[in-house]
C-alpha cells in the first residue's frame, strides 16, 4: 500500500462529526490490494495508528471495519 497521505482538516472534521453523531454512512474506498470496495455501517471511532488516520465503522453486531482515511473515495451519510 502507498504511504499515508494526510487528508484536509475540513474533511477530517466531517468524519469527526459523523463519529460523534454515530451516523450511518456508506463509504467507497480502495482496499490494501487497490480494489474498490463499498461498505455501509455506523461511524464509531476515528483514530491514529503509526502516523496513519482511520475511521472504524460498525457493519453489524459482530463486524467492524477500519478504513484508512486517505483510501476513502466517497462518503455519504444515510
Amino acid at each position: 500500500m502507498k504511504p499515508y497521505r494526510p487528508i484536509s482538516c475540513e474533511i477530517h472534521s466531517r468524519y469527526e462529526l459523523l463519529v460523534i453523531r454515530h451516523s450511518k454512512i456508506t463509504l467507497d474506498y480502495m482496499d490494501a490490494g487497490n480494489s474498490q470496495q463499498h461498505a455501509t455501517g455506523t461511524a464509531i471511532d476515528l483514530y491514529t495508528r503509526n502516523g496513519e488516520e482511520f475511521i472504524d465503522i460498525q457493519i453489524d453486531a459482530e463486524t467492524s471495519l477500519a478504513i484508512r482515511l486517505d483510501r476513502i473515495i466517497s462518503c455519504k451519510s444515510c
